[in-house]
C-alpha cells in the first residue's frame, strides 16, 4: 500500500443564500408577542447587529420570505 496515493480533488460545491439589499440574511429562531399576536417561528436577521426584520407593523417577516436566494 502506498501511501502517496493520488486522489482527484473536487471543486468545493457552491452554496444558496439569502441575501436582501446586498447583506447576507441568517436564519434565527423567534418566539415574542408583537401587537397582541404570539409568534413562534424562524425569522430573519441581517447585518453586523443581528437586527431582526420586520414588516411595516412591527412584526417579524419568516426567513423563507425574506430576500433571494443566490448561488455563492
Amino acid at each position: 500500500m502506498s501511501r502517496n496515493r493520488k486522489i482527484a480533488r473536487r471543486d468545493k460545491p457552491k452554496k444558496r443564500i439569502r441575501v436582501l439589499d446586498g447583506n447576507q440574511v441568517f436564519p434565527t429562531r423567534y418566539q415574542g408577542r408583537v401587537n397582541g399576536h404570539s409568534f413562534s417561528m424562524m425569522a430573519a436577521t441581517t447585518g453586523k447587529d443581528g437586527e431582526i426584520v420586520k414588516n411595516s407593523v412591527g412584526e417579524p417577516i419568516p426567513f423563507q420570505a425574506v430576500g433571494e436566494l443566490v448561488w455563492k
